[in-house]
């Protein structure tokens, strides 16, 4: 048997294994984030989400709609945490640097509107082979009984002015 397609197998079985381990440490996180100490840093940050919001005048993030507490003392819910906690860790647990940049990062969608670019149709000339998107079925490990899966082909682009000339668009 090809030794390659064994170091394949077992990269698959340590992929798997892996994400599985991370599926039970981020359902273990969530509901540790039910009682998460006095003071804690996702606390503090999400105190200051419903100003952040306001000063937006955007609350959608990568499809979720964020929300602030609506306590003292409560966390945001759980989505809005997991969001809440990249931003955390994009700057090293700083609450004012990772309230800044999601401030900035609200307004700019708000602005850029990304859930509605999302449904534009381009040019088929202008963007054909450079990325497909695919629906998988019985993806092994996945608990969907269908996967969507994106492929961008790098090297693909023939006339770069073409493709990526105008700003605008």
């Amino acid at each position: 048997m090809d030794s390659s397609l064994l170091s394949s197998d077992a990269n698959r079985v340590n992929a798997a294994e892996l994400n599985a381990k991370v599926n039970a440490a981020v359902l273990k996180s969530g509901s540790d984030w039910d009682d998460l100490p006095e003071g804690h840093v996702l606390l503090r940050f999400s105190a200051n989400l419903g100003d952040i919001i306001k000063e937006a005048g955007y609350s959608e993030m990568y499809g979720i709609e964020l929300s602030a507490p609506t306590a003292e003392g409560q966390a945001a819910p759980f989505h809005t945490l997991l969001i809440l906690q990249k931003f955390l860790r994009a700057n090293a647990g700083q609450v004012n640097a990772a309230s800044s940049q999601l401030l900035g990062a609200l307004k700019w969608r708000k602005e850029f509107k990304p859930l509605e670019v999302k449904k534009q149709v381009f040019d088929k000339t202008k963007f054909q082979g450079l990325g497909y998107v695919t629906r998988l079925k019985g993806v092994p490990e996945s608990v969907n009984e269908e996967d969507v899966a994106t492929f961008n082909i790098y090297g693909a682009v023939k006339d770069t002015k073409k493709t990526f000339g105008s700003l605008d668009e």
